[in-house]
């Protein structure tokens, strides 16, 4: 737990992937989410079990976890790509899994953010978002997040579904869609309502 919040930040380690009702949730909400992640993909308990192991337990800058409040699993977020040279992380993974406890999401964000910085030393976070999620968008905005990029993405099918691939330079054609890329470099920011 982080802090005295009414809610818990638990972190996700190995043995997490032997519980599948964790494993369902985490699919479920992804299911639910698609449209603003990278790649689409047919979703099951054993790919998000795959996905945990390969892409963040396996991974050596990525770390998950997951919202636990009264007792029930809401969201996860996280932290990836760590730059020690420029103390700065990426926000990775934020995902409101159940509609319960407005606000939570942001408080979760900031309470990971406070622990990275007294913890880690971070003072610079990252993160990337579909560009025309508005409403995420505006939510990092009143955390006080600035758009400093814009990617360009095209659409790509692969023979497990489709995914956006960031491209160089934003003239080719078929863009469709671009990741904004938002930063907040001083650690003051304002606690806020979702």
């Amino acid at each position: 737990m982080l802090g005295s919040l009414p809610y818990e930040l638990v972190l996700m380690v190995s043995d997490c992937v032997g519980d599948k009702t964790l494993m369902d949730l985490i699919g479920r909400w992804r299911k639910k989410n698609e449209q603003w992640f990278l790649s689409q993909f047919p979703v099951s308990t054993d790919r998000t079990a795959k996905w945990f192991l390969d892409r963040v337990i396996g991974a050596p800058d990525r770390l998950l976890f997951v919202i636990r409040a009264e007792g029930k699993f809401i969201g996860h977020v996280g932290l990836f790509r760590f730059d020690f040279d420029r103390m700065a992380c990426e926000l990775d993974n934020i995902v409101r899994g159940e509609p319960e406890h407005p606000g939570i999401m942001g408080d979760a964000i900031q309470s990971l953010m406070d622990w990275g910085e007294e913890t880690l030393g971070l003072k610079c976070y990252k993160l990337k978002v579909m560009s025309n999620n508005e409403r995420a968008i505006s939510f990092y905005g009143r955390l006080g997040f600035k758009e400093t990029d814009r990617i360009p993405l095209l659409q790509r099918m692969g023979k497990d579904g489709m995914e956006w691939v960031e491209v160089p330079g934003d003239n080719s054609p078929g863009i469709e869609r671009f990741y904004a890329v938002m930063e907040l470099s001083n650690m003051q920011v304002k606690r806020h309502n979702e």
